[in-house]
């Protein structure tokens, strides 16, 4: 009796691990823009997933763009945040705070869907992405891009960059909020640029335009220059901007994160506007 129970108990767990979905993780098919499903419970999130960082609001964390890994079918996204504020001033100034970890199991991933659970910590339910495949809306060729963002009241980073011909990126980084300070650069690799220009080309010509900005927000100034035209912006996010637009700068805004800058000794090249960066 007592044996026929053991195969029976044996049987029953060769059947249940059978009928077990293997979740097989492509990691080519992470790479890319996600934005959650819609529904009375939940906001809409986002993923915006590159080779080894991420910017993300699922966890409910400020900072935008952080490291990642995949242990095989769990995604885990890690903070190093540090006590870096100006206001700052005491024993702890300076000093790294203890690393949070977030958990999520991947339950299905595929070229157009991707679906997570939280399992550390369990804060939220499942949620449902879908891949953000970029419409390309215009013709817009890089030939020099110029971009600027100011400080806030915030936790804004304040920058110049500028991305020429040569595909190289310069950035002039300002106070403590960005994470590189004084002039750095790098050489674009191809699937950097493309990433940079599909996002460009994913905008209507007739939406290139900000509101005019407050004080105590952050605000920007975009130029491009073309082989026949130029485009030059500014202003503040609001009610009624594009989205394709506002992602646009949102990636140029958070750029310096996403790529490896080398800082340089000297000045860069001439940046032709910059705001007052007397406030930063």
């Amino acid at each position: 009796m007592r044996h026929s129970i053991i195969f029976i108990l044996v049987l029953l767990t060769l059947i249940t691990s059978c009928n077990k979905k293997t979740v097989i993780i492509n990691r080519d098919f992470l790479i890319g823009c996600w934005v959650s499903e819609k529904d009375i419970y939940q906001d809409v999130s986002y993923l915006t997933i590159e080779d080894s960082l991420l910017s993300e609001s699922v966890t409910g964390e400020e900072t935008p763009v952080v490291p990642y890994k995949i242990s095989y079918d769990t995604l885990i996204i890690t903070y190093l945040e540090f006590y870096n504020l100006d206001y700052d001033n005491g024993p702890n100034y300076g000093k790294k705070k203890k690393p949070k970890v977030f958990k999520f199991k991947i339950l299905s991933l595929d070229s157009l869907e991707l679906i997570i659970k939280p399992i550390f910590p369990k804060e939220k339910d499942t949620v449902f992405f879908s891949k953000k495949i970029p419409e390309k809306k215009n013709d817009l060729i890089i030939d020099r891009l110029e971009f600027s963002s100011s400080s806030c009241f915030g936790t804004c980073p304040c920058q110049d960059l500028l991305i020429g011909q040569d595909s190289i990126l310069y950035h002039y980084g300002y106070g403590s909020f960005s994470k590189h300070k004084g002039y750095s650069m790098h050489k674009l690799n191809p699937k950097e640029f493309e990433r940079i220009q599909s996002r460009l080309n994913s905008i209507n010509k007739d939406d290139f335009r900000l509101c005019n900005p407050c004080p105590d927000a952050q605000h920007f100034h975009l130029f491009l220059k073309t082989k026949i035209d130029s485009i030059e912006i500014d202003g503040m996010f609001c009610e009624g901007l594009k989205e394709e637009l506002e992602d646009f700068i949102v990636y140029l805004n958070f750029i310096e994160r996403f790529v490896n800058l080398d800082s340089i000794e000297g000045n860069g090249p001439t940046i032709k506007y910059k705001y007052n960066k007397e406030y930063f």
